[in-house]
């Protein structure tokens, strides 16, 4: 959740737990859809992937895998 009270990554169901490394790489464990996604890349800091574009891969990843 952000500061301002609103959900991270809408797409992602609320026990959605992360970690974020260098160039852009992330892990989502989604015990809600029994699943863990990660994003490795070797992207450099200017381009910098959102909290958005995050969430809509999450939102796309739950439609096509459980539906959601």
């Amino acid at each position: 959740m952000k500061a301002d009270g609103k959900w991270l990554w809408p797409g992602a169901p609320a026990g959605v737990f992360a970690a974020a490394g260098h160039n852009n790489n992330r892990l989502f464990v989604i015990p809600e859809w029994r699943m863990v996604v990660v994003r490795l890349g070797l992207d450099q800091a200017e381009r910098k992937i959102t909290d958005e574009t995050y969430g809509e891969f999450l939102r796309l990843i739950g439609k096509a895998a459980v539906g959601r």
